[in-house]
């Protein structure tokens, strides 16, 4: 049962404290989308941690299923989003993550797609 609870937590977590930051981020203003980058490294860095950590995630697998939401959000978000989320995730790379490196490919050919446009 407790596997199930931090789960749920997780997911709460995610939904209830990143997504309403995401969506201020990705309304351009310019303010809003640096300390968006700002913040999420913050937060992917305690992801990325052990559970005893002390970020704001706590658990590898807190990030995973943070890369499951940004992986439906790709198709949505702005270019200045998916740059921050590319810079700050491209850093774990070396984690080993199948994953992380499958959303790290699918926000390059985004972001190569806005670009064109």
């Amino acid at each position: 049962m407790k596997g199930y609870q931090q789960c749920v937590y997780e997911c709460v977590f995610v939904s209830s404290v990143w997504l309403p930051f995401h969506a201020a981020a990705s309304s351009g203003d310019k303010h809003v989308s640096s300390s968006y980058e700002s913040w999420f490294s913050d937060f992917v860095k305690g992801s990325s941690e052990s559970s005893s950590a002390h970020g704001a995630a706590g658990t590898h697998r807190t990030l995973q299923v943070l890369l499951m939401v940004l992986s439906s959000l790709v198709p949505c978000d702005t270019l200045g989003v998916l740059q921050a989320q590319q810079r700050v995730l491209g850093n774990l790379s070396g984690q080993g993550s199948e994953q992380l490196r499958d959303y790290l490919m699918l926000v390059k050919a985004r972001v190569s797609e806005l670009k064109e446009v």
